[in-house]
């Protein structure tokens, strides 16, 4: 018991070792504890976060119906050129399966 007693009996590096830690567990418990209130109660992050993903998503939406109208006009311009006559050698007669 009187080793006990040495550790107990006046401060020492044991004891700040206990108290340093107590104190540590109880400070981050303590952060935790007020964290997941804020998070429950108070948080209104998402509602920014889900206005900003609306809007990549429109985004999106547009640049892909940009995309397809492009893609549609570049093929209507290429079939506004086709000239199924200029794929015939010369003097042949016009092939049905050149044509629309």
């Amino acid at each position: 018991m009187s080793k006990l007693a040495q550790y107990f009996g006046r401060p020492s590096v044991f004891h700040s070792l206990v108290f340093g830690s107590a104190a540590g567990v109880l400070f981050y418990g303590g952060y935790i504890g007020l964290r997941a209130l804020k998070v429950k109660f108070f948080d209104t992050d998402y509602i920014a976060k889900q206005s900003r993903w609306r809007y990549l998503e429109k985004q999106q939406l547009y640049q892909r119906e940009l995309a397809q109208e492009m893609n549609a006009s570049y093929v209507a311009s290429l079939a506004e050129e086709y000239d199924p006559v200029a794929l015939r050698p010369p003097g042949a007669p016009l092939d049905t399966k050149n044509m629309f």
